[in-house]
């Protein structure tokens, strides 16, 4: 059964662990290494919950396309007795992921490109298209989509992979709306995380 997080939090290991075939007494190494594996595990891919941050190998985020929730809840808990139990849990998350663990909820674009350089580069060109009122219908190969963290391109509406923007009242839509997509892109992961 799921175990209550009240009954993991306390000072020092909140649980014991055995190694099967191992004479190991567990005085903290099997329970360390515990961690270090599951971080492992993590970083490898084997569960799809994160991905490297594009450019940023050593760099996670929680996968955007990974929808089972409990699981990232879980690896809360596991964040948990590891900071309560003094013990390293080997992943090292982006700063975005970290400032909405803390509670600040208001992420901009800009906290996007911090971990995305060619988001950031796409984003800054809109702007400057925007700000010289650009409207060369012909030159320009923006379609209403944007892409997310983990390279997929999405529609930034049902159809927006085949709506060409066109003008400086869809330049600003595209900017709100891909600057919108962006920041929650993680949040339903995040949020889980934090909840554990």
């Amino acid at each position: 059964g799921d175990v209550p997080s009240e009954a993991l939090r306390c000072e020092g290991q909140s649980f014991r662990v055995t190694l099967a075939g191992e004479h190991a007494d567990d005085s903290g190494g099997p329970f360390r290494t515990i961690f270090q594996t599951v971080s492992n595990e993590l970083k490898s891919g084997t569960f799809d919950m994160f991905i490297p941050v594009p450019g940023k190998k050593e760099i996670y985020v929680p996968n955007p396309r990974c929808n089972d929730v409990s699981r990232f809840t879980f690896f809360g808990r596991l964040m948990g007795i590891c900071l309560s139990s003094n013990v390293h849990l080997d992943i090292n998350m982006a700063e975005i992921c970290w400032k909405f663990l803390v509670g600040e909820k208001n992420w901009t674009w800009r906290d996007i490109a911090n971990v995305d350089e060619d988001f950031k580069i796409m984003f800054e060109d809109v702007k400057h298209r925007l700000s010289r009122k650009e409207e060369d219908e012909d030159s320009n190969d923006l379609y209403m989509k944007v892409k997310g963290i983990d390279g997929t391109e999405y529609a930034l509406f049902p159809g927006g992979e085949k709506v060409r923007v066109r003008g400086t009242d869809m330049l600003r839509t595209w900017l709100r709306l891909a600057e919108e997509y962006r920041v929650n892109e993680l949040k339903v992961q995040c949020e889980a995380i934090r909840r554990g």
